[in-house]
C-alpha cells in the first residue's frame, strides 16, 4: 500500500470516528432494566433465545450484570449476532498485510501486523480478514447487528 493510500484510509477512518464521536456527545442514553415479574429476553447459553420472567436471584442478576437482557426477541437476535461476530479473525504474521473493519461500513487494509494492541484488538473481536472478500462478507452477515445496538435500527 503506498503513502497516498494509507493518508485516504485514515481520512476516511478520521471522517467516520469524527461522525460517530458527535452522534455519542448528543445521544440521550436510556437503560432499561426489567423489574420483578416483568417479561425479557435473553440470549442463552445453547444458541437460542430465551423468553422468561424477571425475578430477584442470581441467575436474573447474572444476566442483567453481563447486559444480555432485552424488551424484545429482536434485541436479543441483534445481541447474539454481536456474539457470533466476535469469533476470532484471521491471525496474520508480522509484516503480513490483512484486511480490518475501521467501521461497520468500511473496510481499510493495513500493510503490516505489528502485533500491536491495535491489531490484537482487532483479532480478538473478529475483525481481522485474510482477504477483502471476507471483510465484506463478515459485514453484509453482522452489520444489522451492530448498527441496531448503536441504536440505528430500533
Amino acid at each position: 500500500m503506498n503513502t497516498q493510500q494509507q493518508i485516504r484510509n485514515l481520512e476516511k477512518t478520521l471522517k467516520y470516528t469524527t461522525e460517530q464521536l458527535e452522534k455519542l456527545k448528543n445521544m440521550e442514553i436510556e437503560v432499561w432494566e426489567p423489574e420483578d415479574g416483568e417479561e425479557y429476553y435473553y440470549a442463552n447459553y445453547y444458541g437460542g433465545i430465551t423468553e422468561t420472567i424477571h425475578s430477584v436471584g442470581a441467575f436474573d442478576n447474572h444476566i442483567l450484570a453481563t447486559g444480555n437482557y432485552f424488551q424484545t426477541k429482536k434485541g436479543a437476535e441483534m445481541h447474539k449476532l454481536r456474539l457470533e461476530s466476535m469469533k476470532r479473525g484471521f491471525l496474520p504474521k508480522v509484516g503480513e498485510e490483512y484486511w480490518a473493519l475501521s467501521s461497520v461500513d468500511a473496510m481499510i487494509m493495513i500493510t503490516d501486523w505489528d502485533n500491536d494492541s491495535t491489531d490484537l484488538g482487532r483479532y480478538n473481536l473478529g475483525r481481522t480478514f485474510k482477504t477483502e472478500a471476507e471483510g465484506e462478507a463478515w459485514v453484509e452477515k453482522y452489520a444489522a447487528a451492530w448498527k441496531f445496538v448503536e441504536g440505528e435500527n430500533e
